[in-house]
């Protein structure tokens, strides 16, 4: 049957059904030519059907232009979203012809749809369709520049309607690349299938994007195999139809190309839409949890990145106006006025809160369901085993296509480093974990820039003593208001990127740097050179003293270190395990220090691979990529024909009137020597950083750990000069600068 009758059949039906049902409570309303039935953002206290006539519905979006989103005519229903969802009228409708039309109170509808709920079934098809319709509308001029309606409408005659369930596949990797689609509402995500049968995930994508267009411009296979994270919507569009579009439309080719051009100029994907998630679900790990006041306050922390809406199952009930709505089974009639409330909800919202009960209820199970990332919270002195709201989603959480999860440990407060963290990571499949402290504004706006897409994160380059002035950078970061989200490091950088993690400010850790490097000079401890010039054994007792037996899964921010594995010739990156080894494997210079054992494997500096890990931040934070480089030299060459014996080089340094010879010492040289493998990777780092630091250091000796206060002065002027230049708008914002002069 062709779909445009079967579609008739179904509104005449419909319209049999609920006029059968709600007998003669109905009224007759006539309409002129040109008058409004009711305008955008009206209260939807009725449904109303067109017996005779023709309408039309336009929405005005903010910013832009009124567009008319469709026509109505005899048979057809009007208003029948509002009164499906419960919220004010989405677009204005006017009479373009004179109407006849009859009028279904919301009260006598109600009281119809409880009498007979198989009538929501039909009419919440219906709304989807034309929700469908309005997301079309108002997704295309952001994917394909300004177009008109009717240039709408007609892109609407070549698509095709697409409905994908949770866990099925779009296309798979190597299918060809025979259409692109347009995700309307739901949530994809791209995964890459290695030849073994392994899979990784190499992106999520939201509603408003683009999906396959690559492979159907180039003509290749597809890339990655798609499938859906939660039940999707999209529309298709053919190889046939898109030589159609660009024959009929070249504007929308246009577009299509500045869309294109955008991304590749962002690395050949949308980075900030792969790391948010529109739909929040967050699970309490028991009843105990206080997960009412945590929602409350991340709702009003991701109110500043977009509208945010927080629902819980009482919530939603009150919000819909029906009593035990959260609660209905998927497969109750009713359920479907839930679903689509939720899509004309995300529709309206940057972000949902999706509120669990602390129970595996119909509302849980709804939240899990309905979710772009689950956050499962806990309290960090709760019993760590998974509970019975755990245990009884265990099904639900292993599907494939599941939506990744978090956790949250909750502290009462205080400063004290969190302990025992690996014991929660061992005993579940998690993909991130944040120490949130309930009272703390600075941890939950750090959970809210996760959820958003804005971390922001900061890499710390190797150049030893010249490391001191990332405290410098990090101080004046800090005095401007800059939240660091997540720090990386290599050697030295390394070094006081896991002080900066653990919380402490800026003058504990001059202190702690004075007692290390100044009176402990572990780097004094000279040695016959078998393995290392120098001895080691005073380093890692004193980086022992600093870090005691913290994990790096204790520490308040997201830390990594990078450090070289001779064994294997690979970079090791280090996320899990103990601080103080992880940070003297970074800071092992080769030939300096004795390497560290890993198992059977050998690990040595980091800045060997490399040395200004920002490219590790760029895959895991969404917003801004902060480095600060302290290993550039002004010049590496020698005024002379021959190095000077060893014997004249220490008399310049001893004798007080002997001339000072100029050349780079043993240790200077193997500095050098280790960062010159990664300098082009950290000239690419640089150059795809949000913003690089470099304070002018190049005075100060690799070594000249006692003058550590003044290296920190040095790059803390630097720093807020620097943060003060900065001239892009939109870096300021995203800093939290905007307001800041």
């Amino acid at each position: 049957m062709p779909a445009e009758i079967q579609g008739r059949n179904e509104l005449e039906a419909l319209r049999e059904a609920i006029l059968r049902n709600v007998g003669e409570d109905r009224e007759r309303v006539v309409l002129a030519r040109g008058e409004t039935l009711f305008r955008q953002g009206d209260p939807a206290d009725a449904l109303y059907f067109v017996v005779s006539g023709r309408l039309q519905a336009t929405v005005c979006h903010p910013g832009r232009e009124r567009v008319i989103v469709g026509e109505i005519g005899p048979g057809e229903p009007v208003g029948e979203l509002g009164i499906l969802t419960g919220q004010a009228r989405g677009a204005e409708v006017s009479a373009i012809e004179d109407a006849e039309l009859l009028r279904v109170s919301r009260e006598v509808l109600e009281r119809a749809a409880n009498d007979a709920p198989e009538t929501l079934g039909p009419l919440a098809e219906i709304i989807g369709r034309r929700l469908r319709r309005n997301q079309l509308a108002a997704v295309l001029p952001r994917l394909f520049g300004p177009i008109d309606a009717q240039t709408i409408e007609g892109l609407e005659s070549l698509m095709a309607w697409a409905r994908l369930p949770g866990g099925d596949v779009l296309f798979r990797q190597g299918d060809p690349g025979d259409a692109l689609y347009i995700l309307l509402s739901g949530r994809l995500r791209a995964v890459a299938e290695d030849p073994d049968g392994g899979r990784r995930v190499l992106n999520d994508m939201g509603p408003g994007e683009c999906v396959g267009e690559m492979a159907l411009l180039t003509g290749d296979p597809r890339s990655a195999t798609v499938l859906a994270v939660r039940d999707s919507q999209l529309v298709r569009i053919s190889s046939e139809a898109w030589e159609t579009i660009r024959e009929r439309y070249p504007r929308v080719l246009l577009g299509m190309a500045t869309t294109l051009a955008r991304r590749l100029a962002r690395g050949g994907a949308p980075r900030r839409m792969a790391r948010t998630a529109g739909r929040v679900a967050l699970i309490p790990a028991s009843p105990d949890v206080p997960l009412e006041g945590l929602v409350d306050r991340l709702a009003g922390a991701l109110s500043a990145f977009g509208p945010t809406l927080r629902l819980s199952a009482k919530l939603c009930d009150r919000l819909l106006g029906m009593r035990g709505a959260a609660q209905l089974a998927p497969d109750a009639p009713r359920s479907m006025r839930v679903e689509a409330w939720l899509e004309e909800e995300e529709a309206r919202h940057r972000f949902i809160l999706l509120e669990a009960d602390p129970t595996p209820s119909n509302w849980t199970r709804r939240c899990l369901r309905e979710a772009d990332r689950v956050i499962l919270v806990a309290r960090a002195d709760g019993d760590r085993a998974p509970g019975s709201i755990e245990s009884a989603l265990a099904a639900q959480r292993s599907l494939a296509h599941a939506p990744a999860w978090v956790l949250v440990l909750l502290h009462a407060g205080g400063t004290r480093l969190p302990s025992g963290t690996n014991e929660w990571l061992a005993q579940r499949s998690i993909q991130e974990h944040h120490h949130v402290r309930i009272d703390d504004e600075a941890d939950v706006g750090r959970l809210a820039r996760r959820i958003a897409g804005r971390s922001i994160g900061i890499a710390l380059g190797g150049g030893g003593a010249r490391g001191f002035a990332h405290l410098g950078v990090l101080r004046a970061l800090r005095e401007a208001g800059v939240p660091i989200d997540a720090v990386a490091g290599t050697s030295m950088g390394a070094v006081i990127g896991a002080l900066s993690a653990m919380g402490l400010d800026y003058e504990t850790v001059l202190d702690m740097s004075e007692k290390v490097f100044v009176r402990g000079r572990p780097h004094r401890e000279f040695t016959v050179p078998v393995f290392s010039i120098i001895r080691s054994r005073k380093l890692d007792r004193l980086i022992h003293s600093v870090y005691g037996d913290a994990e790096i899964e204790d520490l308040w921010l997201p830390f990594t270190c990078i450090s070289s594995n001779l064994t294997t010739t690979e970079m090791v990156t280090h996320r899990r395990g103990s601080v103080w080894k992880a940070v003297r494997a970074s800071a092992s210079l080769p030939g300096v220090f004795v390497p560290v054992i890993d198992g059977h494997d050998l690990l040595v500096d980091g800045g060997v691979i490399n040395n200004l890990p920002g490219d590790i931040l760029r895959r895991s934070c969404g917003g801004p990529v902060l480095v600060v480089e302290v290993s550039r030299e002004t010049e590496w060459t020698i005024d002379r024909r021959e190095f000077p014996s060893p014997w004249r080089m220490l008399a310049s340094r001893l004798l007080p009137r002997a001339k000072r010879e100029k050349a780079p010492g043993i240790l200077s040289i193997l500095l050098r020597t280790i960062v010159v493998g990664s300098d082009h990777r950290a000239r690419e780092v640089k150059a795809d950083a949000d913003l690089c630091f470099q304070p002018p250091i190049q005075k100060y000796g690799v070594l000249e750990f006692d003058r550590f206060r003044e290296i920190a002065d040095t790059g803390y002027e630097y720093a807020k000069r620097r943060i003060d230049e900065i001239a892009d708008a939109s870096l300021r914002a995203s800093l939290g600068l905007a307001g800041r002069t």
